[in-house]
């Protein structure tokens, strides 16, 4: 059963992540066959979603995102980077997986999640708050009435370095 945000009113949020994760998997098997999607307990509390065995690696897939609600579609121009949860306690970022799989139209970026922070830290004033997402841009964003604390990079940020693997769907 796919977990299901009280914020995700319709469910549709947890149907697309289970999907990507799905598909990452997919993806995963071609290099090694016993890429499992990650259990409800490994998930929840280590935000794992993929276990890959023969390359001892845990991932956290990212399906796209819109840049703000009134965007019609779903990019992979930017991408949303989760310090802490709705909930106020550690965001992905901080997370236990190894890598982070970011979806984009035609393949998978994947950064080990440890780079990914130090890109963070590089790129990202954390004094400084906007209050729309649109302008969240290597600055601190928190919803209205939420507890998180998120912000946005580019992609382009990450896929040029040497520790980035892209992977295609």
């Amino acid at each position: 059963m796919t977990y299901r945000n009280k914020h995700d009113s319709s469910g549709k949020c947890g149907e697309i992540g289970e999907k990507v994760e799905k598909l990452f998997v997919s993806v995963l098997k071609r290099k090694d066959p016993k890429a499992r999607v990650g259990t409800s307990q490994e998930d929840l509390f280590g935000k794992i979603d993929v276990v890959s065995p023969k390359y001892g690696g845990t991932y956290d897939v990212k399906a796209k995102k819109k840049v703000s609600r009134s965007n019609a579609e779903a990019q992979d121009e930017f991408i949303w980077i989760e310090y802490q949860n709705v909930q106020g306690t550690r965001g992905w970022l901080f997370g236990d997986a190894d890598f982070i799989a970011f979806e984009r139209e035609n393949d998978f970026v994947v950064i080990p999640r440890n780079d990914l922070i130090k890109v963070c830290k590089l790129l990202v004033d954390k004094d400084r708050f906007v209050v729309e997402g649109k302008y969240a841009l290597y600055k601190m964003y928190q919803r209205k009435g939420r507890k998180d604390l998120l912000t946005m990079i580019k992609m382009s940020d990450i896929v040029g370095l040497s520790n980035v693997e892209i992977m295609e769907k």
